[in-house]
């Protein structure tokens, strides 16, 4: 019986083996490049959801002092949040007095920051929103500005609290 001859349909009918080793090492190229990216992107993430929910916290304790409830919790006469910037936590509390002599009544609800995200910078008294000023801050310590920072990130690894004396809004930025 004799040998039918391969033609050439028929020979190119699959890969060889060295379009597929370079096929493999193109990917691996690609996904060596991409994962620290992405990586970045993560974190980048976790910072600004750090800054998000903070600035939102701020605010949270703001629509509390403004809410009709406030008033008739007794001795309460401010909401506020508080900083404790060595265990990078914060918490929404109720206040009692005036002036110099405020203190924390109540803890509301309490936050910690993300892995690797720290307080920069934190006031050392609490950012107060007394009920009789109707949503504005309290005068606001010297030392009332925040800042968050990602401890991983080389660039743009910083987002800053304002908080306007004023107003009383609160807004994030890089």
């Amino acid at each position: 019986m004799a040998a039918t001859p391969i033609t050439a349909s028929a020979a190119g009918k699959g890969f060889t083996l060295i379009e597929l080793i370079i096929s493999m090492a193109i990917i691996v190229m690609l996904l060596g490049l991409g994962i620290p990216a992405f990586r970045r992107y993560g974190l980048r993430a976790d910072l600004e959801n750090a800054g998000v929910t903070l600035a939102t916290n701020i605010f949270r304790a703001r629509t509390l002092s403004l809410a009709p409830e406030a008033s008739k919790e007794g001795n309460i006469t401010a909401y506020g949040v508080a900083f404790d910037a060595l265990n990078n936590k914060y918490r929404i509390a109720r206040f009692s007095g005036e002036g110099a002599n405020v203190q924390e009544e109540s803890v509301v609800d309490q936050f910690l920051l993300p892995n690797q995200v720290a307080f920069s910078v934190a006031p050392a008294e609490p950012i107060l929103f007394p009920l009789a000023l109707q949503g504005e801050p309290a005068q606001l310590p010297a030392d009332s500005n925040l800042a968050l920072l990602h401890t991983r990130l080389a660039q743009n690894n910083s987002r800053t609290i304002n908080i306007n004396q004023v107003t009383g809004q609160v807004s994030l930025e890089e």
